[in-house]
């Protein structure tokens, strides 16, 4: 089986990529740079590496620990996120001058922050085994777990079911004249809406795939961009599940129509963003300024 690079094999080459992009990148960007030829070799793993499933899903493997990279390097301060899911580097990030000097710097953290687990430091001589140790305690919940609980949710639905969510979530992101059409022989287009921008529109058609296990595999992009051709201008490809490697190539081909992949990952942000079976709940935290009754005290 490929082998899986775990959170703190992927700290430096994410805080890497994300200085190569400009400073900043989103999730998908992440993933798409650490699929390049440049880092699989610096991780010694292959592209096959990126295909396998992490549990039930949504996330790949690699997506589960890159998500954990994140976190981990948003804790020493390195890099942020912003409303938007955008991750930049922080002059804390800039300053690292090394792998190992990361490393030490997030062994470090964790171990303050759960202090718990400083039991298990002792009982270990290898520094990686002390940080996979101190980050993986019971009762710390890794990030983006209700992403499995939504994903399950979705895949209860029936195909029907699945197809008018899909154009629930295309409504909400803007698009007008939303239909499902359903047809058979209608060359695995599910439906067809509008996105209208400033004075432009633009016809775009989706497909809607169930994917239980596996990835979706190159062969059913090339299908539905096949028959987007002359009836849209551009498409959506919706799954539960993830696009193999190959697949997310197959869009990229020169002369072919534009095709935007959702993988399951993905759909379970979109539909939190507009709040489609979730509810984000903030806590309220009070801090108390005691300068502000400075002025109220007797001299």
């Amino acid at each position: 089986m490929a082998r899986v690079p775990n959170r703190f094999d992927l700290l430096w080459p994410i805080l890497k990529i994300l200085e190569d992009t400009g400073g900043s990148a989103s999730n998908e960007e992440i993933l798409t740079n650490l699929a390049t030829d440049k880092y699989l070799l610096q991780l010694g793993i292959g592209g096959d590496s990126f295909d396998i499933l992490h549990g039930q899903g949504p996330q790949t493997k690699i997506g589960y620990q890159a998500a954990w990279s994140r976190t981990l390097l948003n804790y020493i301060g390195a890099i942020q996120n912003s409303s938007q899911g955008v991750w930049s580097v922080t002059a804390v990030g800039r300053e690292i001058p090394s792998e190992s000097k990361l490393r030490e710097m997030v062994r470090d953290d964790l171990i303050q922050r759960f202090p718990r687990s400083k039991s298990k430091e002792s009982k270990s001589t290898d520094q990686e085994d002390t940080m996979l140790g101190v980050i993986s305690p019971q009762s710390v919940e890794g990030p983006d777990e209700w992403k499995q609980h939504l994903i399950q949710a979705v895949k209860e639905l029936d195909p029907v079911a699945f197809e008018r969510l899909c154009q629930r979530l295309l409504r909400e992101a803007g698009f007008i004249n939303v239909e499902v059409t359903g047809r058979s022989g209608d060359g695995g287009i599910d439906g067809r809406g509008i996105l209208r921008i400033s004075l432009m529109a633009f016809r775009v058609g989706f497909q809607c795939k169930r994917y239980t296990t596996g990835p979706v595999p190159a062969r059913d992009v090339r299908e539905f961009m096949g028959a987007l051709q002359g009836s849209a201008d551009s498409g959506i490809f919706v799954t539960t599940s993830y696009f193999s490697r190959s697949a997310i190539q197959e869009t990229k081909r020169d002369g072919t129509i534009n095709v935007d992949l959702i993988d399951g990952n993905r759909l379970c942000d979109l539909l939190k963003q507009f709040d489609l079976g979730t509810k984000t709940e903030t806590i309220e935290q009070v801090s108390v300024e005691k300068e502000f009754f400075t002025p109220f005290k007797t001299k």
